[in-house]
């Protein structure tokens, strides 16, 4: 093979390895669940929530509170540089309120024997009412 057939052959598995990328970006998204319907399978997945805002504070720049739907809870943890980046945006930690519906795309982890839900960027957070 010639040295042009290599760099066509590179440039169609990079096109190719790109696209693929695509379809999977698109593909693994957060999964939409009910509180109730999280488990200990869940951990570690990207998901996406509502629920009722319950039990919020702050403590070192990181804002923590419970999302709530009957019956169940989940402690979410914004931490610290995201609260930051959270402020210089659009949506102020600080605004979101007890008894408020809120949205929530994170990813479920186990704290403490508790899950916990991390949201990793500043779009990730929608008060709703």
């Amino acid at each position: 093979m010639s040295e042009r057939h290599y760099v066509y052959l590179s440039l169609g598995l990079a096109f190719v390895g790109i696209l693929l990328l695509v379809v999977f970006l698109k593909s693994s998204g957060p999964t939409e669940k009910k509180l109730n319907e999280i488990s200990e399978e869940d951990i570690g997945r990207m998901l996406l929530v509502k629920g009722r805002v319950s039990g919020i504070y702050s403590k070192n720049g990181n804002t923590f509170f419970k999302l709530c739907e009957y019956p169940r809870c989940v402690q979410v943890a914004i931490f610290s540089s995201l609260a930051k980046r959270m402020r210089e945006g659009s949506i102020n930690p600080a605004g979101i309120k007890n008894g408020g519906l809120v949205e929530v795309k994170g990813v479920l982890k186990e704290y403490g024997g508790e899950l916990e839900l991390v949201p990793l960027d500043i779009d990730s957070v929608n008060v709703l009412k």
